[in-house]
């Protein structure tokens, strides 16, 4: 079943496949021997946060390959025109210089605009985050990998939790790195104003203090 979902994502819509994907877990979930409240962590927890960062690595790799591969047609664009530039007199020579300038501050705008929003950074930290849960849910699942030594699923569901919780944290830890680094980045391109304002003279100001006569 898991396969035959795995080959239906080359041929349909990514929200698609996150919809089978999601109703083949919940289905499989009903299925185990545990307590409501354990079911009700793997769907809205588990599974919610496996999804949403699966949905969240989707959109920064869109975001990412949107940005570098119109930079490299642009990049490879400005040489041709240099090219023609040089065999063109007016009025095509000032407009192709224009579309030579503006094909470098978008080149520069993009790269800056990429790094700013670290796109391809967070399309790898919400992969491999994704990645993480789905395994973990399979081992689980599977009662393999690290809970192989549990014959109920009751038993090894304290430390699926624990697992969990930890891949999550890791992850917001490290969201939280990247927007500390933008504000960062933020303060170093746009510095604050210095105040224009005149301090008023101190009064111990020995410049402006009388010498008794």
């Amino acid at each position: 079943m898991y396969k035959k979902l795995r080959g239906s994502k080359d041929h349909k819509e990514e929200e698609d496949y996150n919809e089978q994907l999601k109703s083949f877990f919940k289905s499989t979930i009903e299925h185990l021997k545990l307590e409501p409240y354990q079911k009700a962590y793997m769907t809205g927890r588990w599974l919610d946060q496996m999804l949403w960062m699966d949905k969240k690595s989707g959109a920064m790799r869109n975001h990412h390959q949107r940005i570098r591969s119109r930079m490299i047609f642009a990049s490879a664009s400005v040489p041709l025109f240099v090219a023609i530039d040089a065999k063109c007199t007016e009025p095509w020579e000032s407009l192709i210089k224009l579309a030579i300038v503006a094909l470098s501050i978008f080149v520069t705008v993009g790269a800056a605009l990429d790094e700013f929003y670290s796109y391809g950074d967070l399309w790898y930290t919400y992969r491999k985050a994704a990645e993480l849960l789905k395994t973990q849910g399979w081992q689980f699942i599977e009662l393999s990998g690290r809970y192989r030594e549990y014959e109920k699923h009751s038993e090894a569901f304290e430390y699926f939790v624990e697992d969990v919780e930890g891949i999550i944290q890791r992850d917001v830890e490290v969201y939280t790195t990247e927007g500390l680094k933008r504000q960062e980045e933020e303060k170093k391109s746009n510095p604050p104003e210095r105040s224009t304002r005149l301090d008023a003279p101190s009064l111990t100001d020995s410049s402006n203090t009388r010498n008794p006569k």
